[in-house]
């Protein structure tokens, strides 16, 4: 089963590649993606379903020019899939390039997880509450 998890991760990532949007079919209705832990996020600490995500994503690129994000790794960890990106843009604000590695856990409950810092993620793979969340670290 862990192969198929990693399988539908990637189709996944290709297709917000292609298609600029998530792929519905693999986003759980109850899907949350919780920021409240994600030190300094100033805008909404919580974002329900799949308008959810989207409502997030453009909250989360909006301050920038460029915005892109790159799969540099899936790695099969049983039940979830982590896959370790590199994003970057450029900042509105100073016109400045920022750039940010960082880690999502995909779950059979969570088929989309935000960014968790490198230094994070070990802690959020154990976490006991992803089978219906991803908090932010």
């Amino acid at each position: 089963m862990s192969q198929e998890n990693v399988e539908l991760v990637q189709g996944g990532f290709a297709h917000f590649q292609e298609e600029g949007d998530f792929l519905e079919a693999i986003i759980a209705p109850d899907f949350v993606w919780d920021m409240s832990k994600f030190s300094g996020w100033p805008e909404q600490q919580q974002y329900t379903g799949i308008e959810g995500a989207r409502r997030f994503l453009r909250d989360w690129t909006e301050p920038f020019d460029d915005w892109e994000i790159e799969v540099e790794a899936f790695h099969d960890a049983g039940e979830e899939v982590v896959v370790i990106l590199r994003q970057r843009g450029r900042s509105k604000a100073t016109d400045m390039p920022v750039e940010m590695h960082l880690g999502q856990v995909w779950g059979e409950r969570v088929p989309l997880g935000g960014p968790v810092p490198m230094r994070d993620l070990i802690g959020v793979c154990r976490s006991p509450s992803r089978s219906s969340r991803i908090q932010q670290v």
